[in-house]
């Protein structure tokens, strides 16, 4: 069997997010709908990389799933219960860091601690434990020395650094990714995909990553969701079975670059479609 096994229907019965035959309408009809019929599972502790032609709906997916926007039709269950809100132990990150640029390093990557329910009253109570976690998980990044330093005193990749520690400090069961490394030249994208690695087999953590780039979909993730054009839904799901710890090497192996080929024949086909329908 190939190691990159393509299904458009494949369930768990343990699944830790599921969607089931999920649409979305903002207008609350079905005449524009963002996503339709979409269902997908997601084991705790998997990552999980969505792709897809833009517009098809996948930051729609990332609302649907924290609960942020509710369904129009279907169901969204996290840990066995219906979603009915936003969720609370969700860490997120986007592709601009959005650090507070009148807290220093420390304090940004602190701020959960005030805000989450489960640790507001516990950090102030005890603040140097709290402090000493941060220095940890910010010496696990290469931020060590960095913690008084301002955002606006660090470069891009340094500051989405310190965002992707301040999206799992509070350990977070559920880490949700819009395009982090978007805005980010080559280079540094790749360093911090073995940056985001390293903390995921650290934590452990269920991670969906939301992206255009096939290569660091395939890299970063055990399953790639594509989505059809909108109104979105799953087309494809292909399983990644590489190894880990995966190195930048590992991009240029032939097994690698046919799973990117497959999934951008996927999409490829979308838009071959939309030329098709334009000349009709």
């Amino acid at each position: 069997m190939d190691r990159a096994h393509r299904s458009s229907s494949d369930r768990s019965d343990n699944s830790f997010i599921r969607l089931d035959q999920v649409s979305l309408s903002y207008d609350q009809t079905n005449e524009n709908l963002a996503v339709k019929q979409l269902s997908l599972d997601v084991s705790k502790g998997q990552f999980v990389a969505v792709v897809g032609p833009s517009g098809c709906g996948k930051s729609s997916l990332m609302k649907l799933l924290t609960g942020l926007i509710k369904p129009t039709h279907g169901h969204i269950e996290y840990a066995g219960q219906e979603v009915t809100g936003p969720l609370h132990c969700v860490g997120m990150a986007f592709q601009n860091p959005t650090l507070l640029p009148w807290r220093d390093l420390l304090g940004n990557v602190l701020l959960p601690f005030e805000i989450v329910r489960e640790h507001r009253h516990k950090y102030r109570s005890d603040k140097s434990a709290y402090q000493q976690k941060a220095y940890h998980l910010l010496e696990t990044v290469g931020l060590s020395g960095f913690e008084n330093c301002y955002p606006w005193m660090l470069s891009g990749g340094m500051q989405q650094r310190a965002n992707l520690c301040r999206s799992i400090i509070h350990e977070p069961d559920l880490l949700m990714l819009d395009e982090p490394f978007g805005a980010l030249d080559a280079f540094t994208r790749e360093e911090l995909w073995i940056t985001l690695q390293d903390l995921w087999l650290l934590r452990r953590f269920t991670c969906m990553l939301v992206t255009h780039d096939l290569i660091e979909a395939t890299f970063l993730s055990d399953v790639v969701y594509v989505m059809s054009p909108r109104p979105g839904s799953i087309y494809s799901r292909y399983e990644i079975d590489l190894p880990r710890p995966r190195l930048i090497e590992n991009i240029f192996d032939s097994h690698f670059t046919s799973i990117v080929k497959q999934i951008r024949v996927d999409i490829s086909k979308f838009k071959m479609s939309n030329k098709t329908e334009v000349k009709t």
